[in-house]
């Protein structure tokens, strides 16, 4: 499970989205189907990369740091909840991250979601590579050409940049974030305690032509993903804004 380049993409969906509806009640999570939107696959896409029976097949070389703790050997579905400051309900859903195959040396996923999370996050591709994990679609993001997810290696002190763009009516946000890994730390989520690999982030932009910062904490497990993430945001006037997402019981 990770969130990682479309947290500030939730954030501004529950900003606006959430204040607009009434409070949201924890709905149970449907098993994924795909929708035909962008990052998503169809029969009507016509054939793509041959279908390898197991992420076993992935090469050796592939399976660095960030495979491991970004979850892409982990198969199976993750429930998740996401409280904000923005309202009182609780949003459900779930994730699961499909290998699809090979293709010039690179693994392709398709990261798909159900319930509350299709609503604020969407659907995504990802692709690994010998140097790390890279976006290569959104359904609710602009994606650039290489938008690094997570590098490969994952020491402490490792940082990288990334954007985060969305140009919807109402949604407009362009943040500039820099991540940094701090190393393994203990958390308890609601399915218990874990050992857990800490990233950082700051980043500043514009959210609907209005200055903002953001702050976030996003913990890894290894060989199963993002299980808990918190981002901050505050405006210029200095009122600040969460959003919890996390593995649910």
């Amino acid at each position: 499970m990770n969130l990682r380049p479309l947290l500030p993409a939730l954030l501004v969906a529950c900003l606006v989205g959430c204040q607009a509806e009434e409070p949201k009640t924890a709905k149970p999570a449907v098993s994924p189907v795909n929708s035909g939107a962008p990052g998503m696959s169809s029969a009507a896409d016509g054939p793509g990369p041959k279908v390898a029976a197991s992420v076993a097949q992935i090469p050796a070389e592939l399976k660095h740091a960030a495979f491991d703790y970004y979850g892409l050997g982990n198969e199976e579905p993750m429930d998740m909840e996401v409280r904000t400051t923005a309202d009182a309900g609780v949003r459900t859903g779930s994730q699961i991250t499909r290998f699809k195959g090979l293709e010039d040396g690179k693994a392709l996923y398709q990261v798909e979601r159900t319930g509350g999370l299709t609503e604020l996050l969407g659907q995504m591709d990802v692709t690994l590579e010998a140097d790390g994990i890279y976006v290569k679609s959104s359904s609710v993001a602009k994606v650039g050409e290489r938008d690094v997810e997570m590098p490969a290696k994952l020491d402490p002190g490792t940082t990288w940049e990334a954007r985060t763009v969305v140009d919807q009516p109402g949604r407009e946000l362009n943040v500039l974030v820099k991540f940094t890994v701090v190393g393994e730390q203990s958390i308890t989520t609601p399915k218990g305690p874990r050992n857990a690999l800490l990233v950082t982030s700051t980043g500043n932009g514009t959210m609907m032509t209005k200055n903002v910062r953001m702050d976030s904490k996003s913990w890894y497990v290894k060989g199963v993903g993002m299980v808990k993430s918190e981002l901050k945001f505050t405006d210029a006037a200095g009122k600040a804004s969460t959003i919890t997402i996390q593995e649910a019981k």
